[in-house]
């Protein structure tokens, strides 16, 4: 039975301290009678507010907890307290938020690309954790960086420009350059979606909501977390626990070996396409409706947590 709920997301944001880095906590009653815990980790270039119809529809399965990641969405990144962006940094920082706000009880995680590379590594470090989590859902995520249709050559190449990207006067300058309409103008969204932005390769994102979010980012950790996810090996530990993993196609993602991968990492594995939803969008968002399949969705109402 659905009941009412409010659709406001700034009704459900409040300020968050953790780490000495100042952050915003997200949390969200049930639109249902289902009680379950469920964490959300947003991806690369993204924030609460852009993930919000996701969210919403997550939130017809249980509770939906989530926080704003150091360096994204507007918040102070790692920088500020003397750490650098690591994915090993981002696991722990998650890793505190969960002791924080599960203080008891089984949990389901729920991860949009960079999120998911997150809740994985924290998974493979914080083993009190993992007992607690009974299924992990992969937007679009991957574990592995030969998961990529990209030649060594070009991962190398690629790697090489991020890592320059990431140098604080490169960092600042395309901060300036991709908030200006002038570049998406000049520049083919093909190339620029894949290449340069990374986006990263997920959720697709429209031109505009791509230029707002990267005003937010702290450009120098963007960048250095896309030379990090094209060196990702998250199979270096198998996860005893369910793996659900919903994908829009890709031709930059070779399926067949993303699925061997996901196997080496997590115990149970099951896959869905994903389609993004031909509603038309709120004015105030840019995010792309998400409608998560069916057979998933029962998946997701059986879950135990």
């Amino acid at each position: 039975m659905t009941k009412k709920y409010n659709q406001n997301i700034s009704d459900y944001i409040e300020p968050y301290y953790i780490n000495g880095l100042e952050s915003r906590m997200l949390k969200t009653d049930s639109r249902t009678t289902k009680r379950k815990n469920i964490l959300f980790v947003y991806d690369l270039l993204d924030s609460l507010e852009n993930s919000w119809e996701l969210i919403n529809d997550l939130r017809n399965f249980g509770h939906v907890s989530s926080v704003d990641l150091p360096g994204i969405g507007g918040i102070n990144s790692f920088y500020s307290i003397g750490y650098r962006p690591t994915i090993d940094n981002y696991a722990d920082f998650l890793a505190t938020f969960v002791k924080l706000r599960f203080k008891r009880g089984k949990i389901i995680l729920v991860g949009k690309g960079f999120g998911f590379a997150v809740i994985t590594r924290m998974l493979q470090k914080y083993p009190e954790i993992r007992k607690r989590t009974t299924t992990v859902l992969s937007i679009n995520g991957h574990v592995h960086n030969n998961d990529f249709n990209i030649n060594k050559t070009k991962i190398d190449l690629f790697k090489f420009v991020y890592k320059f990207m990431a140098i604080k006067p490169m960092a600042y300058t395309s901060k300036k350059l991709f908030s200006n309409s002038f570049i998406y103008q000049k520049l083919n969204n093909k190339l620029l979606m894949k290449f340069l932005i990374y986006g990263v390769l997920n959720i697709e994102k429209d031109i505009n909501s791509i230029k707002e979010l990267f005003k937010k980012c702290d450009p120098s950790t963007h960048w250095l977390l896309v030379e990090q996810l094209l060196a990702l090996d998250n199979c270096q530990h198998r996860l005893n626990i369910k793996l659900l993993h919903v994908y829009y196609d890709n031709e930059l993602i070779n399926h067949s070996t993303q699925r061997q991968h996901f196997q080496v990492s997590y115990k149970s594995y099951k896959e869905y396409k994903m389609i993004p939803s031909k509603a038309k969008e709120p004015e105030h968002t840019h995010s792309k409706n998400v409608i998560l399949p069916k057979p998933l969705r029962r998946v997701l109402a059986n879950a135990k947590a």
